[in-house]
């Protein structure tokens, strides 16, 4: 359908006026959208065992640095299923660190530090240390 100029200029004010309702209307069809997850205890809330081992999965190869993606997600694919229960916690306790710092760990330019040193970092170390990324 061809519209002539002066049918385009009639339809401009109304044009104008519907723009504030389509701000609103943009407004609230994404403001139910869930925000970026900001506590960790959202991220280590109780689940099922095989979500879990998934989420960890997930979270080791997605890092966001693709050397740490290497390393931990091939460690993950692995070895997460083979871990308990404790080992699971502390493999969370590992990912709630910052990325930056684990690869600083993790490409030997700091030590681990107290609260990182568990089973589940030596078993990363010792991945490591054999070649595997």
């Amino acid at each position: 359908i061809f519209w002539s100029l002066s049918s385009l200029l009639t339809m401009l004010p109304v044009l104008r006026n519907i723009r504030p309702w389509i701000r609103i209307a943009h407004h609230l069809q994404f403001s139910s959208i869930p925000t970026k997850i900001t506590r960790e205890e959202e991220l280590n809330k109780d689940v099922p065992s095989d979500v879990l081992r998934k989420r960890l999965i997930f979270r080791c190869k997605n890092r966001g640095i693709k050397e740490l993606d290497l390393l931990m997600g091939n460690w993950a694919v692995d070895h997460v299923n083979q871990l308990d229960d404790i080992e699971c916690q502390e493999l969370q306790t590992i990912l709630n660190e910052e990325t930056l710092d684990l690869v600083s760990i993790l490409l030997k330019r700091e030590t681990v530090p107290a609260h990182l040193d568990n089973s589940v970092m030596t078993k990363i170390i010792q991945c490591r240390d054999v070649g595997n990324i």
